[in-house]
């Protein structure tokens, strides 16, 4: 019934949470706990008003070190967390007043100082927590709550959910009095107060070692990215020439040059799969000056090696989006004769990328084109065919479900539709690559991939 929000008007809604919540009371943390129960636990909490949320998070108080740890608790904790956020912003505008009755105590307690709590709770075993599986997800949402960044957003979203979380939701329905923030929310300063003292703690506790230790770590690793992102949106420069932040103690050596023990980490995570995770942070967020030594010390020499290499190419991605016009120049000078190389290994979003910064750079992209075609070959249609991995062959008894399966398997042919519309974006000789195979298509041909999922873009 909460699922399918299936009640006639908002008054039986508020009726039958109010139900529930009376005879939950007492056995919340069993329910949190429960494998069925729980999914109910995170419903409920989705269509919960502000009071019904703080009352919780005081059930709550006191067991989020063991709930956070917990297989199925620790999803309700994040959908508290996650929920009761903007009422910190509610709250900060307009100040709850005193209420009359039993619950006048839970009304009173702010949602910024539940938070605070929670935070004051969990501060003391961070260092164990950034380790476990249930519990670093709890981490990373509290830290984004206390942050101010937005709650839904493709970069944070990356962050926080696991690939196998159960997305609960319910049928057409916001929860009272709060929205999903997909912008910056106001939050107080002790929000950051704790959040920086919570850092501090992960930080202090961990030598570089150890730290780099955790770089590779399936678990650990998107909240160490989630910290480093952090200090560099909160202190920027200064926190970075700071001995005692993560930065440095990851990259010690100022400036990381080739030779040293900072070069040897970073060169290290560059191809494992889960620590160059790490270095994109780096690359995307380190000052401009430590930047430029790292892209000529570590990068720049090697462009085709990782422009190849299906982990390090995202790392070279971030790092082509920070160049400057002459460095750009370069970089496509220099993979230019590999592209050919790079389409065989569908590497499409190298291309594109280069393709994107070279019309924000202001450099010609005619070397581009000609490597493309030379790629894709001079026949306009089979071209575009190729282009696209589009195969009429295939396609005439396939049915639509086996189609989006065999897509989903392989997200090479989503990305070089990306590669084909930004061709068209920059128009010119890249664009004339494009619309010359179109045109050139039969008319049956162009039905089809009209029809296609990916080609239809």
């Amino acid at each position: 019934m909460l699922e399918l929000n299936q009640f006639d008007n908002a008054q039986e809604r508020d009726l039958f949470l109010a139900n529930v919540y009376k005879e939950a009371h007492g056995k919340e943390l069993k329910i949190a706990n429960s494998q069925s129960c729980s999914r109910l636990m995170e419903r409920l909490i989705l269509m919960s008003t502000p009071d019904q949320l703080k009352a919780l998070f005081e059930r709550f108080k006191g067991h989020f070190l063991h709930l956070a740890q917990h297989r199925f608790a620790s999803h309700c904790c994040e959908t508290l967390f996650t929920k009761a956020a903007p009422i910190v912003s509610e709250e900060l505008a307009a100040p709850p007043k005193a209420q009359s009755g039993a619950s006048a105590k839970e009304t009173l307690t702010t949602a910024e100082q539940l938070f605070l709590n929670t935070s004051k709770e969990l501060e003391e075993n961070l260092g164990y927590l950034m380790t476990d599986q249930f519990a670093s997800h709890t981490l990373r949402v509290l830290f984004v709550v206390l942050s101010g960044r937005p709650l839904v957003d493709a970069n944070t979203t990356s962050l926080l959910q696991s690939k196998k979380k159960e997305h609960i939701t319910i049928t057409s329905r916001e929860a009272p009095g709060s929205s999903a923030s997909t912008s910056t929310r106001t939050v107080p300063g002790s929000f950051q107060d704790a959040l920086n003292h919570m850092m501090e703690a992960i930080v202090a506790d961990l030598d570089t070692t150890s730290l780099r230790a955790l770089a590779p770590h399936p678990v650990a690793n998107p909240l160490l990215q989630l910290l480093l992102d952090l200090e560099f949106r909160q202190s920027g420069k200064s926190k970075a020439k700071d001995t005692s932040s993560l930065f440095r103690k990851l990259l010690p050596n100022d400036p990381p040059e080739e030779g040293t023990d900072s070069a040897s980490f970073f060169n290290g995570m560059l191809y494992d799969p889960i620590g160059s995770r790490l270095c994109e942070v780096l690359v995307t967020n380190s000052p401009g000056k430590t930047f430029k030594v790292l892209y000529q010390s570590l990068l720049r020499d090697k462009l085709q090696n990782l422009a190849k290499n299906e982990t390090a190419s995202y790392v070279l991605i971030k790092a082509l989006e920070r160049l400057n016009k002459e460095d750009l120049e370069q970089a496509v000078d220099e993979l230019c004769p590999h592209v050919e190389l790079l389409v065989g290994r569908s590497r499409t979003s190298v291309i594109k990328c280069l393709i994107e910064r070279c019309l924000v750079r202001g450099v010609e992209t005619a070397p581009l084109a000609a490597s493309l075609e030379q790629a894709y070959g001079q026949v306009p249609a089979e071209r575009v065919k190729k282009m696209l991995k589009f195969d009429t062959t295939h396609n005439e008894d396939m049915s639509d479900e086996r189609r989006k399966h065999i897509e989903n398997q392989d997200p090479s042919k989503a990305h070089a539709s990306l590669l084909a519309q930004s061709m068209l974006e920059a128009a010119g000789p890249l664009g004339r690559l494009v619309t010359e195979g179109i045109l050139d298509l039969d008319l049956p041909s162009l039905l089809q991939m009209a029809k296609d999922r990916s080609a239809a873009h």
